[in-house]
């Protein structure tokens, strides 16, 4: 009787657990960019992650016991849902933001978190696009770095793009609230500046972010096709 009763309660703290996880992920991501979705779940998984290995565990060596197999199922499920956060990110050596520092006229702070990707495109006009997104968490003063992208003359804020130059950004670019904008043509060596139709250009599109404290960097071959 026991033991059955033991199960029922495992079987809703399963339940309940997930909605738990549900709402810390909430509470820990709000104010994260979302490549950044799952970075401080690792931990916070480790820990959710508890509940369920202990539900099948108990469940299983009492599986002659009735209702061991809902149990069972029931705590998969919520692994299930926990191991994305676990999975590794494409996090690398902060330092590499640095090489930036002379194209995007600003120095970076001196730490920091650096995610690493390759991004596509619905646009075929540009090709081999690779992100750099530089994550600083609140403990991190980057005010020095804000006022250098709000003074720079190569930054300009998201309302001043124009259409000729709004179509060479990435179409994976968001539109958000503060946001300030950088294009470097790296064979021109121009800055926010229309192209020449029919040439292929090599690009560097920056886009600094004040609501997630992010700037993303997009690095690709830009082909301006005549219209």
């Amino acid at each position: 009787m026991k033991i059955k009763k033991n199960m029922n309660i495992l079987f809703w703290i399963t339940l309940v657990s997930f909605v738990g996880w549900f709402v810390s992920w909430g509470y820990l991501t709000k104010d994260l960019p979302v490549e950044l979705a799952f970075l401080p779940l690792e931990w916070a998984n480790w820990i959710w992650m508890i509940i369920p290995i202990y539900t099948i565990y108990y469940s299983y060596k009492n599986r002659k016991v009735g209702k061991a197999i809902r149990n069972i199922i029931a705590a998969v499920i919520l692994i299930l849902v926990l191991i994305p956060g676990l999975i590794p990110d494409n996090k690398v050596k902060y330092n590499n933001i640095h090489k930036y520092e002379e194209i995007l006229n600003i120095n970076f702070p001196k730490t920091g978190i650096l995610i690493n990707e390759i991004g596509l495109d619905i646009d075929d006009n540009k090709d081999d696009i690779r992100i750099e997104l530089a994550y600083y968490k609140k403990s991190i003063d980057i005010s020095k770095l804000e006022n250098q992208i709000k003074k720079s003359k190569q930054w300009t804020k998201k309302e001043n793009v124009g259409k000729k130059l709004y179509k060479i950004l990435p179409d994976i670019v968001r539109f958000d609230d503060e946001q300030y904008i950088l294009v470097y043509n790296n064979d021109t060596k121009e800055y926010n500046t229309p192209l020449e139709e029919n040439k292929i250009y090599d690009i560097y599109t920056a886009i600094y972010y004040k609501k997630y404290r992010a700037i993303y960097i997009y690095h690709y071959q830009y082909n301006n096709k005549e219209e």
